[in-house]
C-alpha cells in the first residue's frame, strides 16, 4: 500500500511497503553507510529484521522520490538497535 503523504516541487514524500521497496533500497543503504558509517563497522544489515518489523507493524518506512526514483528515505521504530546483525 503506498500513501503519497506531500508533494515539495518535484518531490514525492511517501509512506511505502519496506517489504515491496527493500531491494530498491538496498544500493541506498550501502551507499549511506559508506558515507556516515561510524567506527569504521562493516555493513552488515539485518534485512530479515528490518523486514519482520514491517510485517508487525513495528516500522514505519517513507520514501522520498523523484521521477519515480528513489532519492531518500526514512524510518521510525520505538524498537533500538535492530540495524545490524552486529554491533
Amino acid at each position: 500500500m503506498i500513501q503519497t503523504i506531500t508533494f515539495l516541487g518535484d518531490y514525492r514524500f511517501q509512506v511505502e511497503s519496506l517489504p515491496e521497496v527493500i531491494e530498491e533500497l538496498k544500493p541506498m543503504f550501502a551507499e549511506n553507510h559508506s558515507e556516515t558509517g561510524i567506527y569504521d563497522m562493516p555493513f552488515n544489515p539485518d534485512y530479515d529484521r528490518f523486514l519482520d518489523l514491517a510485517k508487525a507493524n513495528g516500522l514505519e518506512f517513507m520514501t522520498i522520490r523523484l521521477e519515480e526514483k528513489v532519492v531518500g528515505y526514512a524510518y521510525f521504530s520505538l524498537i533500538t538497535r535492530f540495524t545490524r546483525k552486529t554491533y
